[in-house]
């Protein structure tokens, strides 16, 4: 055996099948030459086929172009259509031709995921070792997560902002400035970006300042003992906030009031609603009573003096409204 290299050799020897030279040096469990090998693998790979034949029958792409996937996995869609039914050249076959490279790309992305949740510090061990290995390589000066670095912020002058610490703590890697100076490092972004696009921003400048000034009109008449009525509430706003009180009355939690105060529209057959259309329901809810939590604690105040008859009889009735408003074409 060479020094250095565990499981080679030199010694002489021959083909155990066609007795030609083995070549020097060689791996120590080589006994037959290259070509013996590749024909015994040949003949034992056609064996497994005939004795495992299956006869050929269309099946569907289990992958369907990548149909189920999420959005943000667009990358992991096929460039040409799914084929649909495929003729497959070997019983483990499940993928037509089309759906094939994404296919097998999304079962590495699938694996390597399940890998990092089943232990994630160890992979987060690994991805701080390969990023900082990155930087080494690069010339780059790796910064470590709760050491202490000089704040950076300078402003136009090129001295340090009022209040700077002087140095920080990191917390992220994209960090570069102690907390005083963040804010105005901010600031000074947004303000650039106002500056840089400030055609596209009048409209809505000159549209706040219409808002401004009809409050001010609004506020001195209110100073002068002016009577401004309040804006009217709609009839289905009014149904909601009946709806939301006699639900809370219950004792009901916002996500199963979700259904009753914004249905969803049924589409021809297709009755269930989807993900998306779950939370869009529930996004609305939420807003609603927290928009509305004033009028629908006296809604709830004028339900308690009711009987329970009564009390459902209303509830009835802002179910029928409600319902009768999402039914609209």
């Amino acid at each position: 055996m060479l020094p250095g290299m565990k499981g080679m050799t030199q010694e002489p020897g021959s083909c155990r099948d066609c007795g030609k030279d083995l070549p020097t040096p060689r791996r120590s469990n080589k006994k037959r030459c290259d070509d013996c090998s590749h024909e015994r693998d040949r003949k034992r790979t056609a064996d497994w086929y005939a004795a495992h034949a299956q006869a050929s029958a269309k099946i569907h792409c289990e992958f369907r172009g990548g149909a189920d996937l999420p959005e943000k996995y667009l990358r992991y869609r096929p460039a040409a259509p799914c084929l649909g039914e495929f003729e497959r050249a070997n019983p483990r076959e499940v993928y037509c031709d089309n759906c094939k490279p994404v296919a097998r790309k999304w079962q590495q992305l699938r694996a390597q995921t399940a890998r990092y949740e089943a232990n994630p510090k160890k992979y987060r061990r690994r991805a701080r070792v390969y990023r900082g290995n990155r930087a080494k390589s690069a010339g780059r000066k790796l910064r470590r997560v709760g050491r202490t670095y000089k704040c950076e912020y300078r402003d136009k002058r090129g001295k340090r902002g009022k209040g700077c610490l002087g140095t920080y703590k990191l917390r992220s890697s994209a960090q570069r400035y102690c907390d005083p100076c963040q804010l105005r490092a901010d600031s000074d972004r947004a303000q650039k970006y106002r500056d840089d696009h400030h055609e596209e921003l009048l409209p809505v400048y000159r549209e706040k300042g219409k808002t401004l000034r009809r409050l001010a009109k609004k506020g001195k008449r209110v100073e002068a003992g002016e009577f401004v009525p309040a804006p009217p509430i709609e009839p289905i706003v009014k149904a909601r906030i009946t709806m939301a009180a006699s639900l809370q009355i219950e004792e009901r939690k916002p996500y199963a009031m979700k259904d009753r105060l914004y249905p969803i529209r049924p589409h021809g057959e297709d009755l269930a609603a989807s993900a998306k259309e779950r939370d869009r329901q529930f996004d609305s809810t939420k807003k609603f009573l927290k928009k509305h939590s004033p009028r629908i604690a006296l809604e709830k105040l004028r339900l308690t003096g009711l009987s329970e008859q009564e009390r459902d009889a209303t509830a009835a009735e802002a179910a029928q409204f409600i319902h009768s408003f999402h039914s609209l074409p």
